[in-house]
């Protein structure tokens, strides 16, 4: 605090003794009244915001988070970091810390910084509702005026997800505690919050988006106990009527039987009987032309709700969905079927509770596929449920090639099924935003493919992003969806259906979109497209040092990829080399690389059919992604061995390419020698009077012409180290090999197992020019030279080579 004019120390030093200044003065102010005693300006960091977290997180995803610091003090503050934690209640206290941290730059006072960081929940976090908190200078590092203001929480809440009873209940399976038959019902009990569930098979399902189990019930339907039957016939009926899940009869039917044409009893399918045609009075209905929105009287609040619904779907969803698929929900036939609505109209039916997921379901008969459906709705689901649950009612009308159209994986459509239903939420509310709790599922196991089910996760929800990816900015090329689901009646996956469908197919494809799930600059189309803030899980260390650095294991499943981040770099690593051993492993495999050196814009390479890639100045960042287009489940590619980054602390050799010929007499006139091809040299090394390259790769063709020993001609790649070959030409057999830096030839017999010549030679592989090119910073060299060693061989040279910098 100042009390007017420059602030001045009120001690001073001299000589080593403490004076005191001004004491006369302070003592007449003392006496006169209160003393207004200077306080040092300090500076006062507090967070303003911080961003939304995801809704739903799995232990151990990671997610960005980003804050908005100010310095609300009088002095200025040095570096400092922000620390996150969740929190229960906003306040800092016994939180829970994340991996990941921002830094702050020094700030003057009144100045703001937003900053970023990629944090990570802990694998063991109990699930629950937590807050992500973020406070500012976590470290303690700067004095602050105030200590107690650093910390602000986001508004919003994410939810970390537990074990779903679905995973509980498998698990029980697998243990023998019950039957599969039994995991059947308890997971149809879980799906509609039956309270006959077990409560030790009660979990976490929040990440349930919709539910799936009635069609596995219908598939096993057959080989269901009558009991069984009896217990989830009810969940096949309409909830408004008498004998549903919802309003059970007085006693539960059994599953009806039919007899066929030979008399015998056969069973149905789950076809659930209408006792009685009329809906019970506690429910009541909105109706529009193409919908009818049931809901219950005992919720008064749902008539609103139920109109909301009604106007959604015939005003907004009905007319965008139908007129991109130019499909509509099949008419029902409720005006001459009972049980169905009372007339033909779209049934939508708001009775779920809790966790309880949404659903669209087929009508029996046919049932399957190709069949009308309804949808029963969670009550407090917003419209991008209604939205998903519609693009389902659609899709419900294919007649899918092979088997049924939600049958369990593998193989199938039902991936298919879930991923373009989340597509559908984006392309009707571009705007809200929910599918991007998805995409965070689907971007945090790359590794899996792009068709996994993962019962109650969001995983095949979040592959809606490869929809997304294929319709473009805009999703101005959506009609490749109707397109793809097209096909799914030609083909017995839907797999296969987008293969043929696609231009070029996922070979063509899939190293593209893996790429462009990396969602960071400069392929950061998601965020531009759609504000996705998330992006693919990476492997990386904290920092790279010079030597080498592998990915390993790498192994990337059909369909997968593997996405690899070198930063961090220390000081001083000049070049390097990336080993890219990913090549030619198998059907499918691609390699994508984003080069970023210091000072220079980002590349984006294609290295998928490069085996090796040098750089000759400071790397900034390299990131690479593996992947594998491949169509076959059974398809995993894993090279023998690791792709590695080679980091160096030295300058890269100068490179030259180009031609380069030459030919051999020996002085008997015994051996004759040509050769000739194009080729990558490098300056042997400086200081000598003689310029000599040796060849790092290239192509050559060679004839030898050995009078004693035989002829042979043959052209090869020049790759060392370990180049060999063997051919048979002319009168016998020679043998071409690197050895010790040249090529060697060794002639023989005409029949092998005879050696007539017992020496060998060596064909100069190299290039002799026999000046030094430097001198005058030439970028060209082209020319020819002469000479006899002192065997009395001649040798005769010609080259035109052009000088390369950077990466070859």
């Amino acid at each position: 605090m100042k009390t007017g004019g420059r602030s001045r120390p009120l001690l001073r030093v001299r000589g080593g003794l403490v004076v005191v200044a001004a004491a006369t003065a302070m003592l007449a102010a003392a006496l006169s009244g209160p003393v207004a005693w200077a306080t040092t300006a300090k500076p006062d960091l507090v967070v303003l915001s911080v961003s939304p977290p995801p809704q739903l997180v799995d232990p151990g995803m990671t997610f960005p988070v980003t804050v908005k610091v100010k310095n609300a003090g009088s002095a200025a503050a040095g570096r400092s970091t922000v620390g996150f934690f969740l929190s229960k209640d906003k306040l800092r206290g016994s939180d829970l810390p994340l991996s990941g941290k921002a830094s702050v730059g020094r700030l003057r006072p009144g100045r703001t910084a937003t900053v970023s960081a990629q944090v990570t929940i802990p694998k063991r976090t109990r699930h629950g509702d937590y807050h992500v908190l973020a406070c500012a200078d976590i470290a303690r590092r700067v004095a602050e005026s105030r200590e107690v203001n650093n910390c602000r929480a986001s508004s919003a809440r994410l939810h970390v997800l537990g074990t779903s009873s679905y995973a509980l209940i498998d698990k029980a399976v697998k243990a023998g505690t019950i039957t599969e038959e039994t995991a059947l019902t308890d997971k149809v009990f879980a799906s509609f919050g039956d309270s006959r569930l077990p409560s030790i098979y009660k979990g976490d399902d929040k990440g349930v988006i919709d539910s799936t189990i009635l069609g596995q019930v219908r598939d096993e339907w057959s080989s269901l106990s009558a009991v069984t039957q009896a217990k989830l016939l009810p969940f096949f009926q309409l909830p408004m009527y008498q004998g549903s899940w919802m309003e059970p009869a007085a006693a539960p039917s059994a599953a009806p039987a039919a007899r066929s044409s030979a008399g015998t009893v056969t069973a149905t399918g789950p076809t659930p009987p209408c006792d009685k045609n009329v809906p019970t009075t506690d429910w009541a209905f909105v109706e529009r032309s193409h919908v009818k929105v049931w809901w219950q009287k005992r919720y008064p609040g749902d008539h609103d709700r139920a109109r909301a619904v009604a106007d959604a779907i015939q005003k907004v969803i009905w007319p965008k969905l139908t007129g991109l698929m130019h499909k509509a929900p099949l008419l029902d036939g409720g005006s001459t079927i009972g049980c169905r609505g009372g007339d033909d109209r779209l049934d939508v039916v708001l009775a779920l509770n809790g966790d309880a997921a949404s659903y669209a379901q087929d009508y029996p008969n046919p049932g399957c596929k190709a069949t009308p459906s309804y949808i029963v709705l969670n009550r407090g689901e917003s419209r991008d449920t209604w939205a998903h649950e519609f693009m389902h009612a659609i899709t419900w009308t294919y007649n899918v090639h092979a088997g049924c159209m939600n049958s369990a994986p593998p193989g199938g459509y039902l991936w298919w099924v879930e991923a373009s239903a989340e597509w559908a939420v984006d392309y009707v509310y571009p705007g809200d935003q929910e599918e991007h709790t998805s995409a965070l599922a689907f971007l945090m196991d790359p590794q899996k493919s792009l068709d996994t089910w993962l019962e109650g996760r969001l995983f095949q929800y979040g592959a809606y992003l490869f929809p997304f990816y294929l319709a473009g900015p805009r999703r101005a090329g959506a009609s490749i969806v109707p397109a793809i689901w097209e096909a799914t009646r030609t083909y017995d996956s839907a797999v296969a259906a987008i293969d043929h469908t696609v231009p070029g197919g996922f070979d063509k494809v899939w190293r593209r979109f893996t790429l462009y799930n990396w969602n960071k600059k400069p392929v950061d189309i998601y965020r531009r497209w759609d504000g996705l803030p998330y992006g693919a899980k990476v492997e990386a260390e904290p920092a790279y040092g010079a030597g080498n650095f592998f990915v390993d294991p790498l192994k990337v499943a059909h369909l997968a990829a593997h996405h690899v981040d070198f930063k961090n770099f220390a000081q001083g690593i000049r070049s390097g080399t990336f080993f890219n051993t990913f090549e030619g492993v198998g059907t499918g495999a691609a390699t994508m690389a984003l080069v970023k050196f210091k000072g220079k814009a980002w590349q984006q390479k294609d290295w998928t059919n490069t085996s090796k890639w040098d750089f000759c100045e400071p790397l900034q960042e390299l990131v690479v992604v593996f992947s594998n287009a491949s169509l076959s489940q059974s398809s995993v590619l894993q090279p023998s061995q690791s792709p590695s980054l080679s980091l160096r602390r030295t300058e890269c050799q100068q490179r030259w390419a180009g031609t380069f010929s030459g030919s051999l007499d020996t002085a008997s006139g015994q051996i004759h020698a040509e050769w000739s091809g194009n080729a990558s040299y490098v300056l042997d090394g400086p200081g000598s009077s003689v310029a000599f390259f040796h060849i790092v790769g290239g192509s050559a063709s060679a004839t030898v012409s050995d009078s004693q020993c035989g002829s042979g001609s043959h052209t090869f790649d020049l790759t060392p180290p370990d180049y060999v070959t063997t051919f048979e030409g002319g009168a016998g057999n020679v043998e071409i090999r690197f050895d010790t830096g040249n090529y060697k030839v060794l002639a023989g017999h005409s029949d092998p197992s005879v050696l007539v010549c017992d020496y060998d030679y060596s064909l100069p592989w190299f290039l002799d020019t026999g000046s030094r090119p430097f001198a005058n910073g030439q970028t060209t060299l082209a020319g020819t030279r002469n000479y006899t060693n002192s065997e009395g061989t001649t040798f005769h040279y010609e080259w035109n080579l052009t000088a390369t910098t950077g990466p070859s």
